[in-house]
């Protein structure tokens, strides 16, 4: 998200990329373990209810699998747990155990594709006590989220939320979950609310807010082209994390975007002073936005200490910026070693004939030559025809009188400089009668040059 009005920039947004984790880096959840401890026996029910009690063989079976786990001997876990699968088919609370336990032997081991239909098949058992089914349908909402079915998961959550103790809020987790769980599934007004409860919950108690909460609303905004309130978002950022540098980059480049050229300026000035902008397209900015401030110099002493101190690479954009920012500064010594190196890479000869006009500018007669010879050797130009009356006109000043006729000559042959091309060539022809009056005829291919040259024919 940069700018994209009247100087190109570098995007350095984190929308689809760096900054955000929409990927869902779910080790920032806990996994809510239901089976740590007694599934229950005989003698202690874990439910007044006789449909979460126990009997001796399924007890022996968890325990004896738990404890498997335990050792990490996964495989003999789950078959111990098939096994009590195919006995318990019918009572389904040592079933829904069986099952999520065999499915976090999948978890412990990284298989979430095995364990996500191992949890679903729990939850459809509709087995478990309050609290475990309440741990089941989260833990089955994250298996979800981590095979990237951000829809199941939110299905998930929502029984969850359904059946849970609405007395007792819920944590800073499980609200970030939500908010993350419904930006992935385009729901952003839902990833805003749950975002904001996480900020307000935090202010409350006088703590920063997580970051990823901002970066939530700030990544929803962006994706609907709300430039205005991300701005707002950024500052935020910027306010708790002043030294993270994207978030400086991030700001600048979407005051760029909405053509707020002198705070984007700012904004990159103070990440510049801190030494924060680390980015070559934010120094690029910085630079371009200077000239366009009228602080050309500055722009340009800039650069070329980004480049010399290898903090920006010497690319041909960055030559020609150079280039540019020389320019406008008037600095001409500067402005032709900037051309010299910028030139010769340049895709046409523009930038030679830059050169051939400062050259002229100063009688540099031999440097407006060789500039304007390499600038048409080099290609890619207009008003071709006035750039050989320059080259002669050079080849005048120098004397070399013959030289400069079949340059006019061809000049000739293009509308624009027909006229004076016609004006030079009498005039070399008068000249060249009036030396030979003067002094017989030259010897032949050349011109002996004498008397005082005028830049224009009279």
């Amino acid at each position: 998200m940069m700018a994209r009005k009247s100087i190109p920039t570098h995007r350095s947004f984190f929308v689809s990329g760096a900054l955000f984790w929409a990927s869902v880096a779910l080790a920032f959840f806990a996994w809510h373990s239901v089976y740590a401890d007694p599934y229950g026996s005989p003698a202690h029910p874990l439910n007044a209810h006789h449909r979460y009690m126990l009997n001796h063989f399924a007890y022996t079976r968890l325990q004896r699998a738990q404890k498997l786990m335990k050792q990490k001997r996964y495989n003999v876990a789950r078959r111990v747990l098939r096994g009590l699968l195919s006995f318990e088919r019918y009572d389904k609370y040592p079933k829904a155990l069986a099952l999520e336990m065999i499915a976090n032997t999948h978890i412990f081991q990284g298989n979430y594709p095995a364990a996500v239909p191992l949890l679903a098949e729990a939850v459809r058992t509709n087995g478990l006590p309050r609290a475990q089914e309440q741990d089941l349908l989260y833990n089955t909402a994250i298996a979800y989220a981590n095979v990237h079915k951000p829809h199941a998961a939110i299905q998930m959550l929502n029984q969850y939320l359904a059946g849970r103790n609405r007395a007792k809020p819920l944590s800073r987790s499980k609200v970030m979950f939500l908010a993350q769980m419904h930006y992935q599934v385009g729901d952003y007004a839902g990833a805003r609310r749950y975002s904001r409860q996480v900020i307000a919950a935090a202010q409350k108690r006088g703590r920063i807010p997580p970051q990823v909460a901002y970066e939530i609303i700030l990544n929803s905004y962006v994706t609907q082209k709300n430039y205005i309130k991300s701005v707002g978002v950024l500052k935020k950022l910027v306010h708790y994390w002043p030294r993270q540098s994207t978030f400086w980059s991030a700001l600048a480049n979407t005051d760029l975007e909405l053509n707020h050229r002198k705070q984007a300026l700012s904004v990159l000035q103070i990440g510049y002073t801190r030494g924060l902008l680390t980015s070559p397209g934010d120094i690029e900015n910085l630079v371009k936005l200077e000239i366009m401030n009228g602080n050309a110099s500055q722009a340009g002493t800039l650069l070329q200490n980004m480049m010399a101190d290898h903090r920006l690479p010497r690319t041909q954009s960055n030559l020609e910026l150079l280039v540019s920012a020389w320019a406008r500064a008037g600095n001409e010594a500067q402005l032709s070693r900037a051309i010299q190196e910028a030139a010769p890479g340049s895709k046409t000869g523009s930038l030679f004939l830059y050169e051939a006009s400062i050259c002229f500018r100063s009688a540099n007669w031999p440097c407006v030559k060789h500039s304007v010879t390499a600038a048409l050797r080099k290609g890619g130009l207009r008003g071709i025809g006035q750039d050989y009356l320059l080259e002669g006109t050079a080849l005048i000043h120098m004397h070399q009188y013959q030289a400069a006729i079949p340059i006019f000559r061809k000049a000739l042959k293009y509308k624009n400089s027909t006229t004076q091309a016609n004006q030079w060539l009498k005039y070399l022809k008068y000249k060249a009668t009036l030396e030979e009056a003067r002094h017989g005829p030259a010897p032949t291919g050349k011109v002996v040059p004498h008397g005082t040259v005028h830049n224009r024919p009279s």
